[in-house]
């Protein structure tokens, strides 16, 4: 059994290394990361030595700790959470783009048709190849039903319009 005198000593260094809620407030500003110990102690009304003293404190590093790891926690749970609306948005959009690209292809002008026709190809996974002489090669390209009837009647325009002229 403990004297009372030592009890109370016990009670009032266990009430002493709670926080209180100036400490509280400290921790926020530390947290924010802008301020100086000098401009917390302005913040809060204490002297420096004072937050100086509380910062040291083991009860109040441990808060600090925690309260990092929340953060970062936080922090990488919202990160997670926009990579995959970003991923989502990318797969949904995926096909607009190849379909402007497929239209791109029957543009008027050439340029935009043939570099169109060329980055459908990379998309596509056809390798490229740098050619320092010519050759004859065979070029297997797998397209879906769509893009054949989207050829198909590229195509099939482009000759209609040299009919007319």
């Amino acid at each position: 059994m403990l004297y009372p005198k030592r009890r109370r000593v016990l009670i009032l260094m266990n009430e002493l290394q709670k926080l209180l809620p100036r400490h509280y407030r400290i921790l926020d500003l530390v947290l924010d990361g802008n301020l100086t110990i000098k401009e917390i102690a302005e913040a809060v009304g204490m002297t420096q030595m004072g937050v100086h003293v509380i910062r040291r404190s083991p009860t109040f590093q441990h808060e600090l700790a925690m309260r990092r790891k929340s953060r970062e926690e936080s922090y990488d749970e919202t990160n997670v959470r926009d990579n995959l609306t970003a991923l989502d948005l990318i797969h949904e959009k995926t096909a607009e783009a190849a379909e402007k690209i497929v239209d791109l292809m029957g543009s008027e002008n050439e340029s935009i048709a043939l570099k169109s026709a060329v980055e459908l190809l990379d998309r596509g996974g056809v390798p490229k190849e740098t050619r320092s002489e010519q050759t004859n090669k065979t070029l297997v390209v797998t397209l879906s039903a769509d893009d054949l009837d989207r050829i198909e009647r590229t195509v099939m325009l482009d000759i209609e319009k040299k009919e007319e002229i």
